[in-house]
Order: structure tokens, then C-alpha cells, then sequence
């Protein structure tokens, strides 16, 4: 080995100066164990890419490096999310772009078709939202209101964050729309879930910068309105503001190609 590569671990806090994506990178990355008592480095590093796979970095890390290095931040469509959530998020889009490429559709791709957000659910109640709500200026339907009020809409206590994955009913597949049962399914099957019932309030307190003439609706548990109807948030920005509202999600009930939904991967936090 070269004096240059020392045997130092690049996921412990100590300055490398090398670039993961060199092959000096994994000289050093796997030079602890070129001994050949543990692991097979040429093999690790004949088959690596930029990045380790998660066998490689099992072999070569400990339990507390590898925790760390799953949340570290990095920049992903936009945000920043964790090496952990990244590769969850990439996992759903390589599903969804291989049924769609069985479909005879083209791939999509994050931060084109696909887009990502970060929000923050959590501590506050019902009253809270709705009074910041009113104080920040949005308007709210009275449908969306009656949901607020239901015995079905809560919150959590402690803060959290969540990344939201938002796409349209064409990139999920459906070239002819799709009933409200089918996109849920789909979404599930995929690997994201429902969203808790307090994002589309919490979204609406932190999305100002909605495009004007834009509608989002949050893929979540359907709430009954005042009028016994199922309905999910709705988020919206026209020449009235900014909007709370609703939207009618019978099971049955059939959605359009340009229709856009966000749900989150499932169970996975910041």
C-alpha cells in the first residue's frame, strides 16, 4: 500500500481528503482488512461503484458507523433527506418505473415527474392549526372545516418529519385514470402508505409558495364531511389565495391523468 492510503475508515470523523467516488476512495475504504482475515477487499472493490452496497458495508462497518452513515443528510429532487430514506425513495421509483416499463410506459424520474417535500407533523392540536390557519390567511372550505372538527382527524403530540412523494395518476400507471381505491392500492403496493390525517393542515401552514392554479391532494384515510360524504385534504392556490379545501374520495369515485396525489414511504420518519 502506498504511503498516500493510510488504513483509515472514511465514516469516521477524521478527514480523508479523497473522493468517494475514486478508487483511492476504496483503497483506504477497505485497506483495514486487506490482511485477507476478514473480508475479500479486491472482490468488495472490483464490484463497487461509488457507493458500497449494503452487503459491502455490512462486512466493512460497524453497527455505529453504519447508523451514522444512513442519516447523514444528503440533497435528493430538491430537499434533503437521509442516505436511509434515499435509497427507500429510489426502491419505489425502481418498481413503479419496472411495472410501468411492463406497460409499454416510460420511466419517470425524481425530481422531473416525481417530486419530493419535506414537512413537519406534530404538536399542535386541532385548535392550534385552525387558528394558525386562519391567522396566516388561508382560506378553508367548509367541508375541509367540518373535517378538522371530526373525530377522525388527529394529531400527534411530538413533532416529526415527514418526506412526501407527490405524482399523478398517469405516473402511476394508469393511462385511462383510476378509481380512488385503485391509486391507494397501487401507492401501497409500490412501498408508500397514507399520510396521517393532520398533513394536509400542516402542509397548507408551511406550502406559501404553491405555483398559483395548482391542486395537490393528500393521499390519506378518507374523513366524512357534514354531508356524509368521503373526502381527503385539498390543497389549492387560485385568485382566492390559498386554499384548505376537500376533495370527494368515494372508493368508487374516479380520478383524472393529471390528477396529483402525495403519500410518504412507508413508516419511514427523519
Amino acid at each position: 500500500m502506498s504511503e498516500s492510503l493510510q488504513p483509515i475508515n472514511p465514516f469516521r470523523d477524521e478527514p480523508t481528503g479523497l473522493n468517494p467516488d475514486t478508487e483511492g476512495f476504496f483503497q483506504a475504504f477497505v485497506s483495514d482488512y486487506e490482511s485477507g482475515e476478514s473480508t475479500q477487499p479486491d472482490q468488495v472493490r472490483k464490484e463497487s461503484t461509488t457507493e458500497p452496497t449494503s452487503e459491502q458495508f455490512n462486512l466493512i462497518v460497524s453497527g455505529e458507523e453504519k447508523e451514522r452513515f444512513d442519516n447523514e443528510l444528503i440533497p435528493c429532487a430538491g430537499i434533503e433527506i437521509t442516505r436511509k430514506q434515499e435509497r427507500q425513495i429510489q426502491e419505489i421509483l425502481n418498481n413503479l418505473n419496472k411495472e410501468r416499463q411492463q406497460n409499454g410506459l416510460e420511466a419517470v424520474e425524481l425530481g422531473k415527474e416525481i417530486n419530493l417535500h419535506k414537512i413537519t407533523i406534530g404538536g399542535k392540536t386541532q385548535e392550534q392549526l385552525e387558528e394558525e390557519l386562519r391567522q396566516q390567511g388561508n382560506q378553508i372550505s367548509p367541508d375541509a372545516q367540518s373535517m378538522l372538527h371530526s373525530k377522525d382527524f388527529t394529531t400527534k403530540e411530538r413533532k416529526e418529519q415527514n418526506i412526501l412523494i407527490r405524482l399523478s395518476v398517469t405516473d402511476l400507471g394508469f393511462p385511462q385514470g383510476a378509481t380512488t381505491d385503485e391509486i391507494f392500492n397501487k401507492a401501497q403496493e409500490l412501498g408508500m402508505e397514507l399520510c396521517p390525517p393532520e398533513t394536509g393542515p400542516q402542509w397548507r401552514l408551511q406550502y406559501q409558495d404553491q405555483p398559483m392554479n395548482e391542486w395537490v391532494r393528500i393521499g390519506m384515510k378518507q374523513i366524512t364531511d357534514s354531508g356524509g360524504y368521503l373526502n381527503v385534504f385539498h390543497l389549492a392556490r387560485d385568485s382566492g389565495g390559498l386554499w384548505l379545501s376537500d376533495a370527494w374520495a368515494e372508493p368508487a369515485g374516479r380520478w383524472g391523468l393529471s390528477d396529483t396525489f402525495v403519500f410518504r414511504p412507508a413508516s419511514l420518519t427523519l
